[in-house]
């Protein structure tokens, strides 16, 4: 998916997020990178399994 991003959209930046979840128990943020202007950029978040 980011590949094809990229491919539409030339310059763009992009960040990453990894989120982990173990059951029920919640979720743990292991590694975050993002633009250092995002609270100044729309976001688009991309996961082919969101939700689950």
């Amino acid at each position: 998916m980011e590949n094809a991003l990229r491919a539409c959209c030339k310059g763009i930046k992009i960040g990453k997020i990894l989120i982990h979840r173990e059951g029920d128990n919640g979720q743990q943020l292991i590694y975050e990178k993002l633009p250092n202007d995002i609270s100044e950029r729309h976001v688009l978040l991309l996961d082919p399994i969101l939700g689950t």
